[in-house]
Parts: structure tokens; sequence; C-alpha cells
């Protein structure tokens, strides 16, 4: 019986609760205040643009931070609404273009870097 079924794989990552976890599910406890061990600062250093990538698929906007090495050698300030450049997304390097600078971006989330600046924006006259 089910030899036609695919044998179910096996769930990669799956954890057991930790003892804080538990403690949280016991009904009447609250969970323990984590709030003064956040890991991500509010704020990251340095300038964040807004990309859109140029790829059919994708019609949103993400936030990437200009890499400090940029702005040491000028090339961070190169980067304006307009420009062309890389980034990285799910793991391949793709081009954007960028649609805002010096953005906040949301609260709690890991920018990735800018890879290259391929090009700059032509503003019509």
């Amino acid at each position: 019986m089910g030899a036609h079924r695919p044998r179910r794989r096996h769930q990669v990552g799956s954890r057991t609760l930790s003892d804080v976890d538990q403690q949280s599910l016991i009904p009447g406890r609250a969970a323990p205040d984590l709030s003064d061990t956040d890991p991500i600062p509010a704020r990251p250093w340095g300038r964040v643009v807004r990309i859109i990538p140029d790829v059919g698929a994708i019609d949103r906007e993400f936030d990437y931070l200009i890499p400090e090495s940029w702005m040491a050698d000028g090339r961070g300030a190169r980067v304006t609404v307009g420009s062309m450049v890389r980034v990285v997304l799910h793991g391949r390097r793709v081009a954007g273009w960028v649609t805002a600078v010096d953005v906040e971006p949301p609260h709690g989330v890991k920018l990735a870097e800018l890879t290259k600046l391929s090009g700059r924006a032509r503003i019509p006259t």
C-alpha cells in the first residue's frame, strides 16, 4: 500500500522548543521580556538606497546599504536616483535601478550591500 506515493522527505531545520519558548506556552505565564537583547541596531550605519530589481516577475522595491568602501573612494556620492546597480537578490546577482536615496529602512531588517555601480542616471535637459 502506498507504493505509488513518493516517500515523505524529512523536514530540514526543524528544532525543539527551547526553555524560553516552552515557558511562554504555559497558560497564565507571560513570555520573558527580550527587548533589551535586540541583536540588530535600530539604524544601520551608512546610507540606505531603495532599488527596484530589473527582473520581470518582481515589481517591488528593496532597501540596500551603500558599502563603506564606496563612501571612502567616492562611488557612494555617485549613487543617485536613476543609477543602475547590481545587487544580490535570493542568491542571484541582478541589475536594479535606484528609486530613492537616504531612506529609512524598516526596523530590525538586516540589509545587504550593493555589489556594483553599473551606470549613472542621465537626466534629459
